[in-house]
């Protein structure tokens, strides 16, 4: 259904108070990663992680560094759409030991163990701490695949482009804040064996995910994320479902040429869960102003079980097509869009 547009916050702000509640001056969304993600909230309750994915009309690149309080998490992976070849790591610390997250997007953020290393370097230009212009990543990976992984992005984040920064609360004590950055000109190299792929930014088009918060220990959520050039133009999505269920928003947009478009309107995701290469479906249900389809090439099951904490995430990799009527009245026609789509379900 249709929902009221949330505040609107352009200063920064404390995503919590010194006891750990959710600080009431920030709910909402902002344009830019106003936000500083000070957990205080009890142990084993506090998630935080960091995640890029980078597309070309070839290949899909993904990596992530993630804090559970009881365990770390680096996973990679790579698809190749003209082979069908994935490749893919992860990485399990317990405790977090060798992670380091920190509280603003503007903060490094890195992994250290069982031979992997990641670094996450936002590049920061005069005293503009929220906005980097750039986050630098870097990879090595010892087996990824069968073969040695080196990779070395830039992920420019242009002075002018928009992001989705949202505060989603479940309650005072229990809240999650989401930043949502979409079509990044990305240039760099990733080294699998001897073969080294050369991205240049004209071509490539990252994405990122940096979440924190206090989270409940039972949750599930839904996710489409794809980035891609249509007509000339940088042509973004951000949709979900199911984690902002019940909270008055929602973290679904368009992004184009750097402008987030937010549509504050709730979408559902139709798919078969035994069956994840078959064809999904992502809709607005009371109206016809988001009509997607994605169609699968290849997935991916992260499944971690360590008893108290169970995790299982089912990332499908595919193209989005359809259309979505923006808040304007214009229609966005989406043909072939690269990207993901996930199905989570998470005790932890």
């Amino acid at each position: 259904m249709s929902l009221i547009a949330p505040s609107e916050l352009t200063n920064p702000v404390l995503l919590c108070t010194k006891s750990g509640q959710l600080n009431p001056a920030a709910r909402g969304w902002a344009r830019h990663p106003l936000y500083r993600c000070n957990l205080v909230g009890p142990m084993f309750r506090r998630k935080r992680w960091n995640f890029a994915c980078v597309a070309t009309q070839d290949l899909l690149f993904a990596v992530a560094i993630s804090d559970a309080d009881y365990v770390g998490l680096v996973f990679a992976w790579m698809y190749d759409f003209r082979t069908g070849e994935l490749r893919d790591m992860e990485q399990l610390q317990p405790l977090a030991r060798g992670v380091k997250l920190g509280e603003s997007f503007s903060d490094d953020a890195e992994f250290s163990g069982g031979g992997v290393s990641m670094h996450w370097r936002p590049q920061l230009v005069g005293t503009e701490a929220a906005q980097p212009s750039a986050i630098e990543l870097q990879l090595h990976c010892p087996n990824f695949g069968g073969e040695k992984l080196t990779a070395e992005l830039l992920i420019q984040l242009p002075r002018s482009d928009e992001s989705l920064n949202l505060v989603v609360p479940w309650s005072d004590a229990r809240f999650g804040f989401t930043s949502k950055h979409v079509c990044l000109p990305t240039h760099g190299f990733i080294t699998v064996g001897d073969k080294t792929r050369t991205l240049v930014a004209e071509q490539a088009l990252g994405s990122i995910d940096f979440s924190r918060g206090v989270w409940p220990y039972n949750s599930r959520w839904h996710w489409a994320s794809g980035s891609g050039f249509a007509g000339g133009r940088r042509l973004g999505l951000n949709l979900g479902a199911g984690w902002t269920d019940g909270t008055g928003v929602v973290e679904n947009a368009i992004f184009l040429d750097g402008h987030v478009i937010p549509l504050w309107e709730q979408v559902q995701f139709l798919f078969d869960p035994a069956n994840l290469r078959g064809t999904w479906r992502i809709q607005t249900p009371e109206s016809q102003n988001v009509r997607l389809t994605f169609t699968p090439a290849q997935s991916r099951t992260q499944d971690t079980n360590l008893g108290i904490l169970r995790t299982k995430l089912d990332q499908v990799i595919g193209h989005f097509s359809g259309r979505v009527i923006l808040p304007s009245g214009e229609e966005l026609l989406i043909e072939d869009l690269p990207g993901i789509a996930e199905n989570h379900i998470a005790r932890f």
